[in-house]
Order: C-alpha cells, then sequence, then structure tokens
C-alpha cells in the first residue's frame, strides 16, 4: 500500500515476494503478478499461509514460486475457515501497523 506522497519503487530486475492472509480465487493476487511484470521484476514469488489447489495451480502458472503451507482439496473455499480466530482489520488498524515501514 502506497500513500499518494511516496512513489511506487523501482521494481526493475529484483525479486518481489507478494504475501497474502490466503487466497480463495486468487484473481487479486494475479492482478498484483501482472502489476509486478509490468514493473519488470526479475522474480516473483507468492507466499500465502491457506489456498485451494486450484488457485494454487493457477497462481503457480503465473508466479515464479509459490509457498502454501495449507492447500486444500475444495471447490468453495473462504480464507477465514483455516484460521481459529479471524477478523478484519480496519483501515486505521493497517496504517497504524505500515507507519514507518519503508521498502527496501
Amino acid at each position: 500500500m502506497f500513500r499518494g506522497d511516496r512513489p511506487f519503487p523501482n521494481l526493475t530486475g529484483k525479486r518481489v515476494i507478494l504475501v497474502d492472509d490466503g487466497l480463495a480465487s486468487g484473481f487479486t493476487m494475479l492482478v498484483a503478478i501482472a502489476t509486478a511484470r509490468e514493473a519488470k521484476v526479475n522474480e516473483i514469488i507468492v507466499a500465502v499461509p491457506t489456498a485451494p489447489v486450484h488457485t494454487v495451480d493457477r497462481i503457480q502458472s503465473e508466479a515464479d514460486r509459490i509457498y502454501c503451507a495449507n492447500i486444500r482439496n475444495t471447490n468453495h473455499f473462504a480464507v477465514a475457515e483455516a484460521y481459529r480466530e479471524w477478523y478484519d482489520l480496519s483501515e486505521e488498524e493497517v496504517l497504524f501497523l505500515l507507519k514507518d515501514q519503508r521498502p527496501l
């Protein structure tokens, strides 16, 4: 997440690790991968804790590598199903957690 006062980093030739709390359909991750490809990155690694097998296959065909610890063999999947405790963060919580974080 980049605020308007901070330019998008130059990723040309770099290794990028895209992380999510889990993938359901994977379509948002596909957009992130496409954005990274447009930025001419050297390698795209996707790291997620959980996803269904069909989504892992979909992402695997677009990323250079994918790491997923909990692959579910199901057609219907919600990321929250893989967690004992799940809650959405507010935008304020996310901004607080990202405050003072800078891309490498």
